[in-house]
């Protein structure tokens, strides 16, 4: 994953800021330097759709309106792209459904496989602003580790 900026990614997209900046949560699509393009990870996508479920308010790049492809790898990873959280009052939720997905994605993607067949690794990179600072998590690795990261999450 390409390492940019929020202001970067968003100009790629054709999207202004103040649009985006009505959301606490945004899940925005990588940027594969090859291709010269931003892509939305299928994971990512559903990862979306379940914060919203549960009333949060998030926006990928289709609900910034943003016309970009989305690309479903044949690995049994975890791709999850860049995720900005703008307010931390949603890090406990968001926390617990990031944990839920993993964990199915994980179990879902073990029972398609040989049982002896590696763990999926998780690729995320997770971007919390609050009180005018700015942690950033780059993790690719183990859902078992990421689970215990997020969960060591404190807002501020």
């Amino acid at each position: 994953m390409e390492d940019l900026e929020l202001e970067q990614i968003l100009a790629g997209l054709g999207v202004s800021e103040n649009k985006a900046f009505g959301f606490d949560i945004l899940l925005l699509p990588e940027f594969y330097k090859l291709k010269d393009k931003f892509v939305d990870a299928q994971d990512s996508l559903l990862l979306n759709k379940l914060l919203k479920k549960e009333g949060l308010s998030s926006a990928n790049a289709f609900d910034l309106g943003a016309d970009i492809n989305s690309v479903e790898r044949k690995s049994s990873d975890i791709w999850l792209g860049t995720i900005f959280i703008l307010s931390d009052v949603v890090l406990p939720i968001f926390i617990d459904v990031v944990s839920g997905l993993i964990s199915k994605a994980v179990s879902e993607k073990r029972d398609r496989k040989h049982e002896n067949a590696p763990y999926p690794s998780v690729h995320l990179k997770l971007r919390i602003k609050e009180n005018g600072t700015e942690t950033e998590i780059n993790y690719k690795g183990d859902a078992e580790t990421l689970d215990k990261i997020l969960k060591s999450i404190k807002p501020k």
